[in-house]
């Protein structure tokens, strides 16, 4: 039987590729051999292969090769390991929903049932979905994206990246209102990777969420990957057994492991959990302001 292509696809080569050309421009990274050299606040450097992505072309064997060129420096870098099985909670996974050689209808039967009755019962009709990479969509995009990781206790990204994505990539963004209140409710970034699409920032703003928008944007979402002939989508990264990672079980995406290759080893989602609660009571203006400039030295993004 031929294997899913869920459970063999990196991204490619030419992603990878592209994705450093952006740090460039983005942070004027210096790399070498592929690394990012990430300088620390003390200036301390680390070899970052590549930092913000989830994960990258290289094969978990490639990945461990490359360490041992890298003995007496300090790097990281992250790849899938298809083979784990025994996933350790809070364990970064990415997860994935199979559309190979499946009609819509059976890709919607993985689905909870929980979610299928959302999705059947639930009343739509005060929503709009927004596509594209405009100008104002992308504003738009950026305004609810702050907001979410505030509420995360994550800085934001600048906003700089989001238009350089638009140029290196096929990004697009989804932006959901509110009609009956004519508010932005919701928002999302697709980026596309030859037979799947990935989706690395999302989020539906916390007073909103009872009313069900997160599933009517991701839905829809799934369906366009879906409708682009992908072999597959790629829902991104969480801790296992996470509520986020519980979240995307429901649309019956199956969890692959992160690697995360490093000489200083720790755990990121454990790591950060009090610089996180201490973000969350920054003011949301200082923090808009600081986040983005902070980003840059910061390799567990």
């Amino acid at each position: 039987m031929t294997e899913l292509s869920l459970h063999s696809t990196l991204f490619s080569k030419n992603f990878c590729l592209r994705w450093s050309d952006l740090l460039k421009e983005l942070y004027n990274y210096k790399f070498e051999n592929g690394y990012a050299i990430v300088k620390g606040f003390l200036g301390s450097k680390i070899y970052s292969y590549l930092p913000i992505l989830s994960y990258t072309d290289l094969t978990l064997n490639s990945a461990k090769n490359l360490t041992e060129e890298l003995k007496n420096k300090n790097y990281q870098i992250r790849a899938l390991n298809f083979d784990e099985k025994n996933i350790t909670s809070g364990s970064p996974v990415t997860l994935r929903i199979n559309f190979e050689n499946l009609s819509f209808d059976e890709v919607k039967n993985s689905f909870s049932s929980r979610l299928k009755r959302y999705l059947n019962n639930s009343d739509f009709s005060d929503f709009k979905i927004e596509i594209g990479d405009s100008d104002r969509i992308i504003e738009t995009f950026y305004s609810i994206f702050q907001k979410i990781m505030h509420t995360h206790g994550t800085p934001s990204l600048p906003k700089k990246l989001f238009f350089l994505l638009r140029h290196y990539f096929q990004a697009n963004y989804f932006i959901l209102t509110s009609k009956k209140q004519n508010k932005i409710i919701s928002a999302a970034c697709i980026l596309k990777d030859n037979d799947f699409c990935w989706i690395p920032w999302s989020g539906t703003l916390n007073q909103v969420q009872n009313h069900l928008a997160g599933h009517f944007l991701y839905y829809n979402i799934i369906k366009s990957s879906y409708e682009s002939n992908d072999k597959f989508f790629d829902f991104g990264r969480s801790a296992y057994l996470s509520s986020n990672y519980e979240f995307k079980r429901r649309w019956g995406a199956v969890p692959i492991k992160i690697e995360v290759l490093t000489n200083k080893n720790s755990d990121i989602y454990n790591k950060y959990k009090i610089a996180s609660s201490i973000w969350k009571k920054i003011p949301l203006p200082l923090a808009n302001y600081i986040g983005p400039k902070l980003c840059k030295y910061l390799k567990d993004l």
